[in-house]
C-alpha cells in the first residue's frame, strides 16, 4: 500500500535556511550594544545613546503571545 505522506523536512531546511543568517547577526557576551531608538510601553520615544554608559540598562524583549514572557514581564517590573 503506497500512501502519501507529507514530508515537512524540505520545509524545515528551508526555515533553517532562513534564520541563520539572523543568529550571526547577535551580539555576543562583552560586546558593545550598538546603540538604537525605540518605544517604550507609554509610547515616549527612546534613545539608547543617551542612556548607554550613563547608568544600568536592562533590555527584555517580550511578545504577547509568549507564555513565558507572561511569567516574566511582572518579575522584570518589579525589578
Amino acid at each position: 500500500m503506497n500512501v502519501n505522506r507529507y514530508n515537512p523536512l524540505p520545509i524545515l531546511a528551508f526555515l533553517l535556511f532562513l534564520l541563520l543568517p539572523v543568529s550571526a547577526l547577535a551580539i555576543g557576551q562583552g560586546e558593545p550594544l550598538q546603540p538604537f531608538t525605540g518605544t517604550d510601553m507609554d509610547g515616549k520615544k527612546i534613545d539608547m545613546a543617551t542612556v548607554l554608559g550613563k547608568k544600568p540598562v536592562m533590555l527584555v524583549f517580550w511578545a504577547s503571545w509568549c507564555p513565558t514572557c507572561k511569567t516574566e514581564v511582572p518579575k522584570v517590573t518589579a525589578l
